[in-house]
């Protein structure tokens, strides 16, 4: 895509299977925000008529009608999320301007909504079977990498949502969890095969892959070159401990050698992957904030590359967040990085 083209960005709202042109010219602003760490979200302004057409005729209440936005430039634009109005504001200011203010969440509302009140359990199952059995019960695809502990026994916690309850299995074997268009995914992160390679687009500038704004935080805080994990096994009357390094380290190498510590789990197995879990997010020793031209490309959970910024910053690191902005600056994406990863 030349610049040119890029100079024309574009946007595409599809409701209950409907293109909205007529409510696409009345939409001052529309943001989408996809994220690994929390639901994917978007909003968008519309001024409103004195008619109060938008408000009243019903298309944009809450929880009614699949909604879809699309982004890009000119004719080539990108599903960037789908899922229900959560919510409306409207507001009515003293120029006699009317304003309505539409968001909404990805299908993530569901698993949200969804909860199990007398702590309810999982026998006999592996992670990734749970997972693809409450994709099933909401209806939704399911993407998951397969895991390869069997549980005994798994309980949700008492008025843990299904949402909340994925998440947490997510975070406890290094996983991700989210929920693009209708389909459930569950699998370790990609950090390997970086889509992009971002530079600091200087003053007067016209890289299309520049980045106009970037900020870097550098912290050793919880950095170690080795996480030790400790848990017991009841049934053999055994300590278990498992030793874990980072699988992709940060060319920065932390003062702390180890970090040991306890866990209340009984498998071996699961220790190590909780322990190369811990371990791999202790290595993140840099965040990134960047705004660059809109990309509908970048997405939270792809990896890029940043270059010819210092020997310090340079390299790949992981999008966690991704928010692109249609207004009135045009089209602009902003990214939540961390890393940076070296295999």
């Amino acid at each position: 895509m030349t610049m040119t083209d890029r100079s024309k960005p574009s946007f595409r709202i599809e409701i209950g299977g409907a293109i909205q042109r007529e409510l696409a010219g009345y939409v001052q602003r529309l943001e989408v925000e996809d994220s690994i760490q929390a639901p994917s979200m978007f909003s968008f302004d519309v001024a409103e008529t004195r008619e109060k057409k938008w408000l009243d005729e019903g298309l944009l209440d809450p929880g009614k009608k699949d909604v879809k936005i699309y982004l890009g430039y000119v004719d080539e634009l990108e599903l960037m999320i789908s899922g229900l109005v959560n919510s409306l504001d409207y507001s009515m200011r003293s120029n006699g301007q009317l304003q309505l203010t539409v968001q909404g969440f990805d299908y993530s509302t569901k698993l949200q909504k969804s909860y199990k009140n007398d702590g309810a359990g999982f026998n006999k199952q592996k992670i990734s079977e749970i997972i693809q059995g409450i994709a099933s019960v909401h209806s939704l695809e399911c993407k998951c990498d397969p895991t390869e502990i069997l549980y005994e026994s798994m309980k949700m916690g008492l008025n843990e949502s299904d949402y909340d309850f994925a998440m947490r299995m997510a975070g406890s074997i290094g996983y991700e969890f989210y929920i693009r268009d209708k389909t459930l995914y569950f699998h370790k992160p990609n950090y390997k095969n970086p889509t992009k390679t971002l530079s600091w687009m200087r003053c007067g500038g016209s890289n299309i892959d520049g980045l106009s704004e970037v900020g870097f935080r550098l912290t050793m805080a919880n950095a170690v070159e080795e996480i030790e994990a400790r848990g017991y096994d009841p049934k053999e009357n055994r300590q278990l401990v498992s030793n874990m390094r980072p699988a992709y380290i940060s060319s920065i190498r932390p003062a702390g050698k180890r970090k040991a510590i306890n866990i209340v789990h009984t498998n071996q197995k699961e220790l190590e992957l909780i322990a190369q879990s811990l371990a791999d997010e202790a290595s993140r020793t840099v965040e990134i904030s960047a705004t660059m031209m809109g990309d509908p490309s970048l997405r939270s959970g792809n990896a890029i590359k940043v270059a010819e910024i210092s020997k310090v910053f340079d390299g790949c690191y992981y999008i966690t967040r991704a928010r692109h902005t249609i207004g009135d600056n045009g089209y602009t994406t902003t990214l939540n990085m961390n890393g940076p990863i070296i295999e």
